[in-house]
């Protein structure tokens, strides 16, 4: 039987579709895909957080997580708060989202993208109290990152879609250098200009045809 063309899941569409079958991730976690870019953005992973409040100073840090779940409550003044559970790589989480921070974030939770929160947080007990300050995209986040790309190409005819894909993301902060087989050696070219570089671009690049190898640096 012939089956019908069709694009080949994301990553990211690959893990929503085994979390809604499994509950739980368990090829890996969508911010795996990430890599050093969460660093470079400041990301505190949850399972740290005890050992930084510990360490003191500040009580405000960034996390970044898919959310897995939504809780809306009315308070008694008839204001719209939310209990948001959240999953990053090393466990789950739960944030307090009040009235002002919940309007301007509703749509972002309703996305099922990867999400940079900025929160207070209060040591209540043996419990972390997480309450949100902010609400971003991490894409757009991690885009503007300065994160850079190396990419090993193994021909010189699969540079067309290669310049193709990167020519939509121009106009980022991000380098990228691509190594060309030549006759008798290798080149690595610096490419001019700045580019967007996420996790939806490198997996990009990676499924291009001719591409052996990418390296983020």
């Amino acid at each position: 039987m012939a089956l019908p063309q069709t694009h080949d899941w994301s990553a990211l569409d690959r893990l929503q579709q085994e979390f809604a079958a499994l509950g739980f991730y368990l090829s890996s976690h969508p911010l795996d895909a990430y890599g050093k870019s969460l660093a470079r953005v400041g990301v505190v992973r949850f399972a740290q957080l005890p050992e930084r409040l510990a360490a003191g100073g500040s009580t405000r840090f960034k996390l970044a997580g898919i959310v897995i779940g939504k809780k809306e409550r009315s308070s008694a003044e008839g204001r719209r708060f939310a209990f948001v559970q959240m999953s990053d790589a090393t466990g789950t989480f739960e944030v307090t989202l009040f009235s002002e921070v919940l309007a301007q974030a509703r749509e972002l939770l309703e996305s099922g993208k990867p999400l940079l929160v900025t929160v207070d947080i209060r040591a209540d007990d043996d419990a972390l109290r997480l309450t949100a300050q902010r609400i971003e995209p991490l894409d757009k986040i991690v885009a503007n990152a300065a994160a850079g790309l190396k990419v090993v190409l193994g021909e010189a005819a699969a540079l067309a879609a290669f310049k193709s894909l990167l020519q939509g993301e121009a106009g980022g902060r991000g380098h990228v250098n691509v190594v060309v087989p030549l006759p008798t050696r290798e080149v690595e070219i610096a490419l001019p200009g700045g580019f967007r570089i996420g996790p939806q671009v490198l997996s990009a690049v990676q499924r291009l045809p001719g591409v052996l190898s990418v390296q983020e640096i």
